[in-house]
């Protein structure tokens, strides 16, 4: 996992905390963070695939 990476779980549990124990908020967050994974993960195939 990079450093960004790692800062930005970091602020969404810091996020969630502040909402309280919100369900829907951490299952929104979470969807969000997954995404955000397979974005990146499609981007460094795509890298990888023009080098």
């Amino acid at each position: 996992m990079r450093h960004d990476q790692e800062r930005g779980f970091e602020a969404v549990a810091k996020v969630a905390k502040t909402f309280g124990d919100s369900r829907a908020l951490q299952k929104v967050l979470a969807g969000f963070a997954t995404r955000k994974r397979d974005f990146d993960a499609r981007l460094d195939r795509l890298e990888v695939c023009r080098a």
